[in-house]
């Protein structure tokens, strides 16, 4: 069974750059705001692993972090945001709000790819201990 990657941007270019990279190994799914994305996980879904855009409609990348985080149910999920500010505070916030790893906009495909394939390696070698 394919590992579900739940990716979360108001710009469908990224989306569709983000489903190219990982449609042939994993079961991409797209949703356009963290409202989305919240209600898509309340509903019973799982993801193997999250990215995340900050700066969205509706429900922000932060607030949707935050609540992700705050949940007894969601917290281990592992989240990669992708932010458009390449300032080291704001990443630094980022990482200190529980996210694995940030990537900055505009980002290379392969690095994408690596990053999320090393999180899930990760994890699956510390649920095998």
């Amino acid at each position: 069974m394919k590992k579900i990657i739940l990716a979360v941007d108001d710009a469908p270019s990224i989306l569709g750059i983000i489903e190219s990279i990982f449609k042939s190994k994993y079961q991409v799914i797209l949703k356009q705001n963290g409202k989305d994305a919240l209600d898509w996980l309340q509903e019973g879904n799982f993801p193997d692993i999250i990215i995340t855009d900050l700066k969205m409609p509706e429900i922000d990348g932060w607030q949707f972090l935050h609540h992700l985080k705050s949940s007894g149910y969601f917290k281990n999920i592992p989240v990669l945001v992708l932010s458009g500010n390449e300032k080291s505070d704001d990443r630094i916030q980022i990482l200190q709000n529980g996210a694995e790893d940030v990537l900055v906009k505009p980002f290379n495909p392969i690095e994408l790819l690596l990053r999320v394939e090393n999180i899930l390696k990760r994890i699956e070698e510390i649920n095998i201990k």
